[in-house]
């Protein structure tokens, strides 16, 4: 996925350090024992079309090419129309479910989710089958 700043184009990355700078930006638990979870809030975040989350995933996406502020994603959205903001939120959640560093923590999210809403039939997936006669 690219992205257009300034008349210059970018590709955007969801590599290990993408996912490091979203990590430090959420994370909970203690201080000495934290557990990141910026990927996951981006990728929830994200199918709202929450802004504040995606300054924050294009941030961390072109992490290793500059450094993207605040101010900058200011000027870049007064550039975007609301169906521009949901496209881009849109296929930013897909790149996250399918990039290889990003695809299996992002489905294991997904599952978890739809296990806590329908926890009958979480439970009926984990149930041992009962072995058949023969």
């Amino acid at each position: 996925m690219k992205i257009t700043l300034n008349g210059k184009e970018y590709q955007l990355y969801f590599g290990v350090r993408f996912i490091r700078e979203l990590d430090k930006k959420y994370w909970f638990g203690e201080a000495s024992v934290p557990f990141g979870a910026g990927l996951e809030n981006a990728w929830y975040k994200l199918q709202a079309g929450d802004l504040v989350i995606l300054n924050d995933v294009i941030a961390a996406a072109l992490a290793t090419q500059i450094t993207f502020t605040d101010g900058d994603f200011d000027n870049y959205f007064e550039t975007l129309t609301d169906k521009n903001v949901t496209d881009m939120c849109d296929e930013l959640v897909k790149n996250l479910e399918r990039q290889p560093m990003t695809k299996k923590r992002v489905l294991t999210y997904k599952k978890n989710l739809a296990a806590l809403a329908n926890p009958d039939e979480a439970a009926e997936e984990k149930a041992p089958k009962k072995p058949t006669k023969k």
